[in-house]
């Protein structure tokens, strides 16, 4: 009794989750496999027609299963949850496919960007090389141009110089002459050995002042050791003058030039 009471329960609780569909899909079921074997023992049906029963009764269980099946929840509701998950799948798919697409577009600006400063800083090393190279030939002009300078500026200097020394020879050559015009060979009595005799000998060769004559040529004549004298004149004449040897000739010199 306590066994019977215990499994009641059970079974009641276990069909009452049933739909009506499925107990009489159970129901046919059970039927379509015990009532051929049931109608033959009972020898209602001969035993040639209980394949025949037994199809038919199949056939009405078979049935009874599709109707199950298309009323059953299950199926249904998992397709419902199929198509909200495509749903969502497609309409997560854009937002996903416009993200790779952005990490695409990130992708080539990063790879532009790159690039872009790749060129940039070839051509910042371009521009310095060419700056370098141009205060390069700029300092090598300015050195040339300053040697060149420097140079003429020397040049200058040294012809200003050359230019100077000659106007100052001239004039000093100029204030010789001035002065030595201005000496009369009359003076020269004054020096020793040169006397009255001698003065006359000079001017009647033409010497009247210190300046008729620059310098003193002597040559050697050969007796004794005295050589003769010549007066050399401004043209560059050669005058011998009568009882002028060479000691007169030098007390001239040193007398008649400044």
């Amino acid at each position: 009794m306590g066994t019977n009471g215990s499994s009641g329960p059970t079974t009641a609780s276990g069909f009452t989750r049933r739909r009506p569909a499925d107990l009489l899909s159970a129901i046919f079921t059970l039927a379509g496999s015990a009532a051929p074997g049931a109608l033959t023992a009972l020898s209602v049906l001969p035993s040639g027609y209980t394949a025949v029963a037994q199809v038919g009764t199949l056939l009405a269980s078979g049935v009874a299963l599709q109707a199950t099946r298309r009323s059953h929840p299950g199926p249904q509701a998992s397709k419902a949850r199929l198509r909200a998950l495509q749903q969502q799948a497609e309409s997560l798919a854009a937002p996903v496919a416009e993200g790779q697409k952005i990490r695409q577009e990130i992708e080539a600006l990063d790879l532009a960007g790159a690039s872009r400063d790749i060129q940039i800083n070839q051509q910042i090393k371009d521009l310095q090389t060419e700056l370098s190279n141009a205060q390069s030939r700029i300092t090598i002009a300015l050195n040339k141009e300053s040697a060149r300078l420097r140079a003429a500026l020397s040049g200058l200097a040294a012809k200003e110089q050359k230019r100077l020394d000659a106007a100052l020879t001239s004039a000093i050559t100029t204030h010789v002459q001035n002065k030595l015009r201005r000496a009369s060979i009359q003076e020269a009595k004054k020096l020793s050995n040169i006397s009255s005799g001698t003065v006359t000998a000079l001017i009647a060769a033409g010497i009247h002042t210190a300046a008729d004559f620059t310098r003193v040529r002597y040559v050697q004549t050969g007796r004794y050791s005295n050589r003769d004298a010549y007066l050399i004149r401004p043209n560059g004449q050669q005058v011998k003058v009568p009882g002028v040897g060479e000691v007169r000739a030098r007390a001239l010199e040193r007398g008649c030039r400044p």
